[in-house]
């Protein structure tokens, strides 16, 4: 990476990790395995104590292989700032999606506290935070991006991840 190339922050869900699990004949795999090296070789990788757990509890050996990498490279950052605050909040404009808040909610934690990337295959996680996003404003700009969908996101991340309002919660895509 040279100078002028600044380290961008993802907060990466363990369905990214479960998902890139056998690249020999899953596109989807093969994409959330791309979208990790890329990451690996431009940015860095933020993790709570939970979603860390998680990836322990859902790994692949290409994710675990990844992750050891990504810490000896000094990649990671850890997070652990809870906000109960901003979760009441979203779950005032999600009446009955609790157990879809609960999930996910440590993954919005991380990424307000560094740079407010969420890359996740959960649509029901980023539909009920999108919803949100329209009334908290602390979430409004945060991108949350799904590597199955995101036909353009390896280019986006090798582009130095730059803010897209396309990307943000709030536009709701």
């Amino acid at each position: 990476m040279n100078n002028r190339y600044l380290r961008k922050n993802f907060v990466i869900d363990a369905d990214i990790a479960r998902a890139a699990n056998d690249l020999s004949n899953n596109i989807s795999a093969r994409c959330n395995a791309d979208v990790l090296c890329s990451i690996q070789r431009h940015h860095s990788a933020v993790f709570s104590r939970r979603l860390l757990e998680e990836w322990k509890k859902h790994h692949s050996s290409f994710a675990s292989r990844w992750l050891a990498s990504m810490l000896q490279q000094n990649c990671v950052n850890f997070s652990d700032k809870e906000q109960p605050q901003l979760r009441k909040e979203v779950i005032k404009c999600c009446p009955g999606r609790e157990s879809v808040i609960d999930k996910d909610f440590h993954l919005l934690e991380a990424a307000i506290e560094y740079d407010r990337i969420v890359l996740s295959c959960d649509k029901k996680a980023r539909n009920c935070f999108s919803v949100a996003a329209h009334t908290v404003k602390e979430l409004e700009n945060i991108l949350w991006q799904n590597p199955s969908v995101d036909k353009d996101l390896i280019v986006w991340i090798e582009k130095n991840a730059p803010f897209d309002i396309h990307r943000c919660l709030k536009s709701g895509e």
